[in-house]
């Protein structure tokens, strides 16, 4: 169940839970929004999880700053959001989300620490359920799905600790 170093700096994942959770993302495409959760082992393995699974998929891993995004003036996280996924959907990223806390822990309540408030995560999510791709979110704990993730189609893989 330990992952072990790969030459190249990548994982090897023996755990099960990952390689059953990359075959049915391989088998059904996205066509609606499909969210990852990492959690449990310590950063930098979560970080080569997310980059080796991207790989798996065929895709590139696009890192998004969740503070470049929201804006205090009106309308510009609104229009930052939709250059993103715009973007996101044309060259078909995996979006990776390194505090996923900040939307997707604890019942999405925007406890991370970029800040977020409510009104923030709740925009933030409303776009993720409609993109049409994969997400991928590390979390220092389990999630714990609000009713807004619910039109997301969810995986959680859990990294045993090193």
């Amino acid at each position: 169940m330990r992952p072990h170093s790969a030459q190249g700096g990548s994982i090897r994942f023996l755990s099960r839970e990952y390689h059953d959770t990359l075959g049915a993302l391989k088998v059904t495409p996205p066509t609606s929004a499909t969210l990852i959760t990492l959690a449990g082992g310590v950063p930098s393995q979560l970080k080569a999880g997310a980059e080796q699974l991207a790989r798996s998929l065929g895709r590139n891993l696009f890192r998004v700053n969740l503070g470049g995004i929201v804006s205090k003036y009106i309308g510009e996280t609104e229009k930052n959001l939709a250059m993103l996924f715009a973007r996101a959907q044309s060259t078909e990223w995996v979006l990776y989300f390194e505090d996923g806390d900040a939307l997707f822990g604890r019942g999405g309540e925007g406890t991370g620490n970029q800040g977020l408030g409510p009104d923030s995560v709740s925009r933030i999510v409303e776009k993720l359920a409609v993109y049409r791709g994969f997400i991928v979110a590390v979390l220092r704990q389990p999630p714990q799905p609000a009713q807004a993730h619910r039109k997301i189609r969810h995986f959680h893989i859990t990294f045993p600790p090193v």
